[in-house]
């Protein structure tokens, strides 16, 4: 096990990479700066830290018969997709106005509201395409508080970063591990009683 508090250099040096090329983009227009984010992690470093390879191995798990030209479309498309979502959540203000207008629908909605107005909380699971933070920066835009339990990423340097851009897209409270920290972020949004989150 890695001990996460001791000086990484490979790691350290990564999240200066990642970083400085996030920082750059902040100069670009939104518009503009979100398809190259994408295109920079498909093309560029998607290939060097073997997520293409990743994503062949787990449509081999889970679709063995998905034809070759589609196989090597989604291994460019999810890093696509996952450079998109950092390009966006690092963009801050301008990623919160871009989707503070979104509309919320869909299977729970009702009683998502009838929970607020009990003034109860909810659990929300998310299965998702695209950017995963949406729902959550829409919530809060709307004034629902909101927190989450997140994976924190193996480079702790650029986790420390990460924690700080999704903390500016909501007010939200993290909660990194419930299992090995705690869930001090969502008894912060609701309250436990007896098993049962209110």
């Amino acid at each position: 096990m890695t001990d996460r508090s001791a000086f990484q250099p490979i790691a350290f040096a990564q999240n200066l990479v990642l970083r400085g090329f996030m920082g750059a983009l902040l100069f670009i227009p939104y518009h503009w700066r979100v398809p190259l984010g994408g295109w920079f992690v498909s093309r560029a470093l998607a290939p060097i830290a073997g997520w293409r390879d990743r994503v062949r191995k787990n449509l081999a798990l889970i679709l063995p018969d998905l034809p070759q030209s589609e196989v090597e479309r989604l291994a460019r498309a999810v890093p696509d997709a996952a450079g998109r979502t950092l390009i966006e959540v690092n963009s801050g203000a301008e990623f919160k106005a871009h989707v503070a207008n979104c509309p919320i629908k869909g299977a729970g909605l009702t009683d998502i509201l009838a929970a607020r107005a009990r003034g109860q909380g909810v659990i929300l699971v998310s299965g998702h395409f695209g950017n995963y933070d949406v729902m959550r920066a829409v919530l809060s835009a709307k004034g629902y508080p909101v927190a989450a339990f997140y994976k924190p990423f193996s480079n702790p340097y650029f986790n420390t970063y990460y924690v700080r851009m999704i903390e500016i897209c909501r007010r939200a409270d993290l909660c990194p591990n419930p299992q090995r920290h705690g869930c001090n972020g969502a008894a912060s949004a609701g309250r436990w009683h007896d098993g049962d989150f209110d």
